[in-house]
């Protein structure tokens, strides 16, 4: 029984909550800013938008990563080997293998420094001998571009990604701006459905008044023209709420699905903002022009990267070693040394050098080695290239003045559309004014007995109506607003 009623308890504290906060909900209607920002923070295209952003900046990053500590461990040439030339040979089966460590320092140096043997171990004779024979090395290359500052300009790539970053947060604000437009224009049609609404809740009423009297005095004979249409003029006008009523209904789901969430009512106060018509001047902020200008920047950077010549790759290094001149897969042991050299490495556009010095100090001797190689230049496809860079910066520069052309004729259009502003604001007044002497003059005559209740009821929507224009008036300013914004997105 306790649990019963403990139960009971709290079913009716859930009651009073939900009821309390329905209540606070009435209280506390939404503004334009909740259906905007709630608009904004569940649109799900907005969501890709800036996971798409995110992606590209740690692609660049990814990209853009210096070197770090590295270390690799192979071991290679691995087997073993079994002879049965030579009969006399006391360790017919060799097994051999090379493993060896490098390890690579962080940027700026980039060393690479390997440590590693070749082992080999003879076993397998009659006696049961066996024997090991190691012969280890060092070896440490070092690059040299950065420390002689020969790196190949990365501008045009610099530009480029600057341009992927820049692009993926003007689609992110440009998302804003349409999904906040798109919000403002469903209030405008959804105030509109319910002043149509209205509008016909008033005319039928002044059509039942007027069927109603004509049927109270018998001005018309039920089978006279003007009794059927007074009628069937009244038929229509229900038929016209049904279709209204539908219309509002449909334009608050719209207005429910752009937002992302369910409201209680609309907003009871719209700002009236103050436009401001951007200049010339602004034109720099334009997201289309500031990316166009760096287009350009990044085509140039690109003709004069093709037009350079290819920064050679030089490295350098000394390696110490023991050898030996018999093969690991045949048993026996050889002739062993240690040998020292050290060597240079260059690879320039069309050739490469190399040259090592070094020497053996068991069989004393030293020795000079170079290499070259060189290939017959053909510069057509780098010609092509730097012809369709010359090609896409005038593109670039073209599309340049198609923007300023587009940036002035929408100032011009914004123009038009604040005088137009003006005007609907000031005709507004006036009309406010006339719809208040027309009531005051309604009262009037109501108290008089000179017309019906009606008659006022008419004079009072035709004030009441004129609210509708306002919030029209306001929903088109804001709506300019954020075409202005999307003129001017950058700060």
């Amino acid at each position: 029984m306790k649990y019963v009623l403990f139960n009971l308890k709290r079913c009716f504290q859930c009651v009073v909550f939900a009821v309390v906060f329905i209540n606070v909900q009435l209280l506390f209607p939404e503004d334009l800013n909740w259906f905007l920002d709630t608009a904004v923070k569940n649109d799900y295209q907005l969501k890709v938008l800036k996971i798409n952003l995110k992606n590209t900046q740690l692609e660049i990053k990814k990209n853009n990563l210096d070197s770090v500590l590295s270390l690799t461990i192979l071991v290679d040439n691995t087997g073993l080997s079994y002879s049965w030339a030579d009969e006399a040979s006391a360790e017919p089966l060799s097994i051999y293998s090379s493993p060896s460590v490098t390890l690579g320092l962080a940027d700026p140096l980039e060393t690479q420094i390997t440590a590693g043997t070749d082992a080999r171990i003879y076993t397998g004779g009659q006696n049961g001998t066996s024997s090991l024979k190691l012969y280890p090395g060092l070896s440490i290359n070092q690059p040299l571009n950065k420390f002689l500052g020969l790196e190949n300009s990365t501008d045009a790539q610099d530009l480029s990604d600057k341009i992927s970053v820049k692009q993926g947060e003007i689609a992110v604000l440009k998302r804003e701006i349409e999904l906040k437009t798109l919000v403002l224009n469903k209030l405008k049609t959804l105030y509109s459905a319910e002043k149509e609404l209205k509008t016909i809740n008033v005319n039928i009423m002044d059509a039942k008044k007027t069927f109603n009297d004509a049927e109270k005095l018998g001005t018309y004979s039920p089978e006279s023209v003007k009794y059927m249409q007074l009628k069937y003029a009244l038929s229509r006008l229900k038929r016209e709420k049904i279709t209204a009523e539908e219309t509002l209904k449909s334009r608050r789901a719209d207005l429910e699905m752009a937002v992302g969430s369910k409201f209680v009512s609309l907003p009871e106060i719209l700002p009236d903002v103050k436009l401001e018509l951007p200049s010339l001047n602004d034109i720099k902020r334009n997201p289309d022009m500031y990316i166009a200008y760096l287009r350009i920047l990044k085509d140039k950077a690109k003709l004069k990267e093709q037009s350079a010549s290819e920064v050679p790759q030089l490295s350098t290094g000394v390696s110490v070693a023991r050898t030996s001149t018999g093969s690991p897969d045949i048993s026996g042991e050889g002739n062993a040394d240690t040998d020292i050299s050290g060597t240079f490495k260059g690879i320039f556009e069309d050739f490469s050098v190399s040259a090592s010095i070094g020497g053996t100090i068991d069989s004393k001797t030293i020795y000079l080695k170079t290499g070259f190689s060189w290939a017959l230049p053909d510069n057509r496809i780098k010609d092509i290239d730097k012809g369709i860079s010359r090609n896409t910066i005038e593109s670039d520069e073209l599309q340049v003045k198609l923007l300023e052309h587009s940036f002035r004729s929408k100032i011009s259009a914004i123009k038009l559309e604040l005088k137009d502003f003006e005007n609907r604001n000031s005709n507004l007044k006036e009309n406010r004014e006339i719809a208040e002497l027309n009531l005051k003059d309604a009262k009037t005559q109501f108290d008089n007995g000179m017309i019906s209740v009606e008659g006022v009821k008419d004079a009072q929507w035709q004030l009441d109506s004129l609210e509708y224009d306002k919030k029209a008036l306001l929903l088109d300013k804001l709506i300019t607003g954020q075409d202005i914004d999307s003129l001017v997105l950058l700060k």
